[in-house]
């Protein structure tokens, strides 16, 4: 008992210490100590197999190395563990890259078909309500409308004189959507192309009434039930006829836009050449047919027999 006394002096203050601390710190020193002097009281009332165990804890309490400045706890709270953080690495992002630019690259071919099938659904629906627009103009003022000028800001007609004496100023041009009351442009944000039959024997646009007609004359109208229109449409260039004799035609020239007129006037995209040229050009032969990869026009036009049906409709022809 005496030598454990002398060990428990010699380890006074970090006993002390443990108890400072209000046992929020654990000392392995001072625990170890402890533990072995529990086991040591434990075994003392046992008489020789105690003083045997007491030799033997106080040389294993011998063995714990001293601490010359035991350290001085105190009442502050315990440090916080610092949280890891852990991010993405390059080769992560880069992965996640790669699959983010896989995706749109297949979403982008979809979304820009969609668009370009919006755009040609919206230019014809356009397309087919110009047909009406065009045979109620000509029901109203007894002719269809002259062209417009498609290099002018302008959407008014362009005509020469006045009553029976007026003329168109063009032969070919832009529709002219001031004067109808209708949009100046296609889906693509570009003028339509626009023709009225014109000519000695085939005016459908003049103030005189039936131009070179030979049969009976209504009186103020251009156009007579014998008149024959000199424009005609066809399958390809020089290919074979798709509608004849028409009095008007409407052109679209499509995504690439060659021979149409920008929005707000400007000069004529240049570059048509073949089917797409004959639409741009300025002759009586249109080309209709199926969109493709080097055709992408858009054409319609009014149908003699049904101009002449709805102006005898509205009585304006016998």
């Amino acid at each position: 008992m005496k030598k454990f006394a002398k060990t428990m002096r010699t380890h006074r203050e970090l006993l002390l210490n443990y108890f400072r601390a209000k046992k929020a710190y654990s000392s392995g020193v001072v625990e170890g100590m402890n533990n072995k002097a529990k086991v040591t009281m434990r075994k003392s009332t046992d008489s020789e197999h105690s003083e045997s165990q007491k030799s033997r804890s106080i040389m294993h309490l011998a063995n714990y190395p001293s601490q010359s400045s035991p350290t001085v706890f105190t009442d502050e709270p315990k440090l916080k563990a610092h949280r890891k953080f852990s991010g993405f690495t390059l080769v992560e992002m880069a992965m996640v890259l790669m699959i983010i630019g896989l995706l749109l690259g297949g979403l982008i071919p979809t979304l820009t078909a969609q668009m370009e099938s919006q755009r040609i659904n919206e230019t014809r629906k356009q397309m087919s309500e110009l047909k009406d627009t065009l045979t109620g103009f000509a029901v109203i003022n007894g002719r269809l409308p002259c062209p417009s000028d498609g290099a002018a800001s302008s959407g008014d007609e362009l005509v020469t004189g006045s009553g029976v004496s007026l003329t168109c100023t063009l032969t070919k041009g832009v529709l002219p959507w001031a004067t109808l009351g209708v949009n100046e442009t296609d889906g693509w944000g570009r003028r339509f192309t626009y023709r009225v039959s014109q000519g000695a024997t085939s005016n459908f646009a003049d103030g005189a009434d039936g131009t070179g007609a030979s049969c009976n004359i209504a009186t103020g109208v251009s156009f007579q039930l014998c008149s024959v229109a000199n424009l005609n449409v066809l399958s390809t260039s020089g290919g074979s006829n798709v509608a004849t004799n028409v009095p008007a035609v409407v052109v679209s020239h499509g995504k690439n836009g060659l021979g149409a007129y920008p929005a707000g006037g400007g000069a004529a995209i240049s570059g048509a050449a073949g089917d797409e040229g004959e639409n741009a050009d300025d002759d009586n032969i249109f080309v209709s047919k199926d969109y493709s990869a080097d055709f992408d026009d858009l054409v319609i036009w009014l149908s003699p027999n049904t101009l002449i049906n709805r102006m005898v409709t509205a009585g304006k022809l016998p």
